[in-house]
């Protein structure tokens, strides 16, 4: 079942004004007429007066303005709310911090569900009395043993998601694993991952300028090569 914004029937689609980018949707107000770019998200601002950077609408009437700003503050609260539970998720699903070792040879430490990093419906409503980022303390002796104990700890954590996200196996042959794995551990606790709204944005854009200097560079030798 496709769920339509409400929004929607206070506007709708128009082609792009010309000269305009085709790549974003336009939409128009039913009240107003004024042309939105940017979608339903930016109608909805555009009735609701919620936004400084989006002209308001004069003709929208109070139930309808009352209406888009309770739409508004829905989604941001349920935004917040999903955000709260993956980061919970996050913490309740790890492996490292548990106190699960587990072994070279695939077993586990404790046969507690919560010591082999499975998550539970429980798990949102305790907190582990150890920090979400455990770590060796300063005051505490890394030996060996335990120093493979995180070891496996962490290399569950990294296997999780390769199973989760249906990855093959071959992509941790790559270089650039590797050298993902040495930045992140040299940058140390603390570090944010990138979102996905990062990846696709300029992430991928400076790895396409790398990528471009490094074929430019191999062209210039053409001439002699």
């Amino acid at each position: 079942m496709v769920v339509t914004d409400p929004a929607w029937k206070y506007g709708k689609v128009v082609p792009p004004p010309d000269g305009k980018k085709k790549a974003y949707k336009y939409v128009q107000c039913n009240f107003c007429a004024k042309v939105c770019k940017g979608g339903i998200g930016r109608l909805k601002s555009h009735l609701a007066w919620s936004h400084k950077g989006v002209s308001e609408c004069h003709k929208v009437p109070d139930e309808v303005r009352v209406e888009m700003k309770t739409l508004e503050d829905n989604y941001k609260a349920e935004k917040h709310n999903s955000q709260r539970n993956f980061q919970e998720d996050v913490s309740s699903g790890a492996y490292f911090g548990t106190g699960a070792g587990g072994s070279g040879s695939g077993s586990g430490g404790s046969s507690d569900a919560g010591s082999r990093g499975v998550r539970g419906p429980m798990d949102r409503y305790v907190t582990d009395v150890q920090d979400d980022e455990q770590g060796p303390t300063p005051q505490e002796i890394l030996t060996p043993a335990k120093a493979k104990e995180l070891r496996n700890q962490v290399c569950l954590d990294i296997g999780r998601f390769f199973f989760e996200n249906g990855i093959p196996f071959n992509p941790a042959t790559s270089p650039s694993y590797y050298s993902m794995m040495r930045s992140i551990g040299n940058y140390g606790r603390g570090f944010k991952p990138p979102s996905m709204h990062e990846l696709r944005t300029w992430v991928l854009q400076a790895e396409v300028k790398t990528t471009t200097m490094i074929v430019d560079d191999i062209r210039a030798t053409w001439k002699t090569t």
